[in-house]
């Protein structure tokens, strides 16, 4: 997945919302399997990335981002990038158990006691986050 360059950067978070909709949309259309959503200024995701089903792999990279809800029904999920988000709620994951690479680094979960009941996940990556207690995981491979 490639990143955004800096100049397509939507300068406002309104701007990076309606632009995260087109990118949603237009995976949509063809059918996509996976998608980048980078926007600095992004704060909410848009609920249309709830009907991407053949997705699998997504990235928030770098957003504002803080709930993920609308990523519950994204069965299909494999790969995940949450990376320098204000993520700490990781309670919509917790059904998706197709989820094998989860990346967390500088996003500011505590608790991974939601990510308890996903067996398939095969590679975590923590760096610098406020996790303290890897003990939810302890039945995971």
């Amino acid at each position: 997945m490639a990143n955004k360059p800096e100049q397509d950067d939507p300068k406002t978070a309104e701007e990076a919302y309606a632009a995260a909709e087109r990118l949603i949309a237009d995976a949509k259309a063809s059918n996509a399997t996976e998608l980048a959503v980078q926007f600095r200024l992004l704060e909410r995701l848009p609920p249309s990335i709830g009907g991407l089903p053949a997705l699998q792999r997504l990235s928030l990279t770098g957003t504002q981002v803080a709930h993920l809800g609308p990523l519950a029904g994204l069965t299909a999920l494999q790969r995940l990038w949450l990376d320098r988000t204000p993520v700490a709620d990781l309670e919509p994951l917790a059904g998706l158990t197709s989820l094998e690479q989860l990346s967390l680094d500088l996003a500011s979960v505590k608790d991974l006691a939601p990510l308890a009941g996903l067996t398939g996940l095969q590679a975590l990556s923590l760096t610098d986050t406020r996790v303290s207690d890897l003990a939810p995981l302890a039945g995971s491979r």
